[in-house]
């Protein structure tokens, strides 16, 4: 079946599953070999460039920045066995929310990234970052980054409550601290100490790691999460079968219910009108 009807038979009959389709549709077009790393969070995040520091893209940029939102598709990247996607920012509109939702979908390790200069992060951005983490499954395959982490040594309150905030779908989470620009600044004026500081290395070995550890699990990894998919949709579809089935028969007793009814006031008229029915014969007499 294609997409497109698939999608449309979810709309009809079965709309609480609606996104479960969609994921499911999604993962299964999956083909790269390579790891999925896909970032996902609020424009201006600092998520394009942090994918341009983490595949040395800092003189001349693959994912393209820019103080108005410049990523509308999910753009990828392959370098060094990891495949980087790149995705629209939240809040900007629906058709961009989607985009960024769809790319998440394709993730096997997915970045949640947030700015430290945008302070604390907004409670609808925290509910989709919720529902992507249970959607993903594996809660030990999302890491949380924090870009702008030059100010994180003067803001600790605040990095205290956007870790707490993380933590409440998150448990044990520990962001990790980068600096975009301090990186670059290191790569174009040559020195390594604010390259070391940024913490760009630092996340990119954990990347690198997360390569070597998942690398010959991925269609595993994959077909387990679409299995797991799969299960949670026909559990959608059993439910609304045994919904289907209660209100059919719902229905089918009230109809007998108002057959009774009808029957009894028909045969109350009729005493109250005189006639009575002989026993046997079929005949009224007045």
């Amino acid at each position: 079946m294609k997409d497109g009807a698939m999608r449309q038979l979810a709309d009809i009959y079965l709309p609480e599953a609606r996104e479960l389709v969609n994921q499911l549709q999604v993962t299964s077009a999956v083909t790269a070999k390579q790891l999925n790393v896909a970032v996902y969070g609020v424009y201006n995040a600092g998520k394009s460039s942090l994918l341009n520091s983490l595949t040395g893209h800092v003189e001349c940029e693959f994912f393209a920045t820019s103080d108005v939102p410049q990523t509308k598709v999910n753009s990828s990247l392959v370098q060094d066995g990891i495949r980087y996607v790149d995705t629209p920012g939240l809040d900007v509109n629906e058709q961009d929310t989607r985009m960024a939702t769809e790319g998440s979908y394709q993730a096997d390790l997915l970045l949640l990234v947030h700015k430290l200069g945008a302070g604390s992060v907004q409670s609808r951005d925290l509910r989709a970052m919720a529902r992507l983490v249970q959607a993903h499954g594996k809660p030990d395959c999302i890491l949380t980054v924090l870009t702008e982490g030059e100010l994180a040594r003067d803001n600790q309150p605040l990095l205290e409550e956007i870790t707490a905030q993380i933590r409440s779908f998150l448990p044990g989470c520990s962001p990790y601290i980068v600096s975009n620009s301090m990186f670059r600044k290191g790569v174009l004026e040559e020195k390594q100490l604010l390259v070391e500081l940024s913490g760009i290395p630092q996340l990119l070995q954990v990347l690198q790691e997360a390569e070597l550890r998942l690398g010959n699990m991925l269609e595993q990894e994959r077909n387990e999460k679409k299995h797991m998919l799969k299960v949670r949709i026909l559990e959608h579809i059993a439910e609304r079968q045994r919904m289907l089935e209660d209100q059919l028969e719902a229905a089918a007793r009230g109809q007998a219910t108002r057959e009774q009814c009808f029957v009894e006031a028909v045969q109350e008229l009729q005493s109250n009108l005189g006639f009575t029915r002989q026993q046997g014969t079929g005949r009224q007499d007045p």
